[in-house]
């Protein structure tokens, strides 16, 4: 049986995680055993990726967050997006596009 993927869920995810990988930033990478860059493309919703940046930070995780210009469900120039994603980075998250990094002031 499929379980649904819930926050609750995610969160236990996370947590087997935790203990089993080093969370690392993508500059920090070295290649020791157990290093992981814990990463979310943003497909479909910056607010869902707030949540879940919210989740992450509660395991003390600092993730990476990839936004889509041109997605058909947001715009990055939104008032409201842009405020998301500065929350995203107050976090202590790191957000970026297509791989490269985007200058967000929080």
């Amino acid at each position: 049986m499929t379980e649904e993927f819930t926050e609750s869920v995610y969160s236990q995810i996370l947590q087997r995680a935790c203990a089993k990988f080093k969370f690392v930033d993508v500059c920090e990478v070295i290649g020791e055993e157990g290093e992981c860059i814990w990463r979310h493309d943003v497909d479909a919703s910056p607010y869902r990726a707030k949540r879940l940046a919210q989740i992450d930070i509660s395991h003390g995780v600092k993730s990476h967050f990839y936004f889509m210009f041109g997605s058909r469900f947001y715009n990055l120039f939104e008032p409201a997006i842009v405020r998301v994603i500065r929350e995203i980075v107050a976090m202590g998250h790191h957000v970026g596009r297509d791989g490269v990094a985007l200058a967000v002031e929080s």
